[in-house]
């Protein structure tokens, strides 16, 4: 479920797995949790977090979401203009 921004492990399992059969949803979502422990560990030290609601899900407040969004556009440049090189 997906509500204000905050995104469930459900949601989550099914955006990185959803199109693959052999993935059978997990009963406890423990290697979301797993993943989602390492991608915060790595965004703090970049003054981006990733807010965790017990039993809902994950949400981004608007500050890291701008960052996120501004890192993911520099990356999709560069990668763009690399190709363009070659």
């Amino acid at each position: 479920m997906r509500r204000q921004g905050i995104i469930s492990k459900r949601v989550i399992h099914h955006i990185l797995y959803g199109g693959r059969p052999e993935c059978e949803q997990p009963a406890d979502f423990k290697s979301i949790e797993v993943m989602m422990v390492q991608i915060r560990s790595r965004m703090k030290p970049r003054g981006m977090e990733i807010g965790r609601i017990v039993n809902a899900g994950y949400f981004m407040e608007g500050p890291t979401r701008l960052a996120l969004n501004a890192l993911m556009y520099a990356h999709r440049t560069s990668h763009s203009d690399a190709v363009q090189a070659a």
